[in-house]
């Protein structure tokens, strides 16, 4: 007879804590997800690409309201501190603390080989933290994501675009993505 063991999930803190003290090597990408450390994948010249490209896009959209982070910590919760591609949050000094849920506006992630993970964990914990708005380039399938309307059982409303089409934001009036600048070639 087997018993199932009881597994400890770690607190941002505790994971903050373990980052301070090089508990983890320096060259680990590392994110925590619902209290268990998740090693990222590695940037592609592709995904690189588009980040950059996104980056670009919503720099024009900031109006000194906003602060745009790239690849940085958004604390969800007590035990999510994931690290989105792109995150357009409230513009202040946050000192020793990271941006919250309730700072970020709209949040960017680039899948390349990160597709399934990005849609199963990621994506449910943007919506319950209620983050108004989630973009997924889906770098394999040629496609970008908009998903809106935030709820516990995730976003409500979806739209998709593909190559030569654009999509618009429902949180930034005037942002609209060319899926194909963002993907590229």
């Amino acid at each position: 007879m087997s018993t199932a063991l009881a597994r400890y999930r770690i607190s941002a803190a505790e994971f903050a804590r373990m980052g301070e003290a090089g508990v983890f090597p320096a060259e680990r990408r590392l994110e925590l997800v619902d209290g268990e450390v998740v090693e990222m994948s590695s940037i592609g010249p592709r995904h690189g690409n588009s980040v950059a490209s996104a980056t670009d896009v919503l720099a024009g959209h900031l109006a000194g309201r906003w602060t745009l982070r790239v690849q940085s910590p958004l604390q969800l919760g007590p035990h999510d501190v994931p690290q989105p591609d792109l995150a357009l949050v409230t513009r202040r000094n946050y000192g020793d603390a990271h941006p919250t849920a309730a700072d970020a506006l709209l949040v960017i992630e680039v899948a390349d080989t990160s597709l399934l993970t990005d849609r199963r964990d990621k994506l449910p914990r943007y919506a319950a933290a209620g983050i108004p708005e989630t973009w997924l380039l889906d770098l394999a399938g040629g496609r970008l994501e908009r998903h809106s309307e935030p709820g516990l059982a995730g976003y409500q409303q979806v739209q998709s675009a593909r190559r030569r089409e654009t999509l618009g934001s429902t949180v930034l009036p005037g942002l609209t993505f060319d899926v194909t600048g963002l993907l590229g070639p």
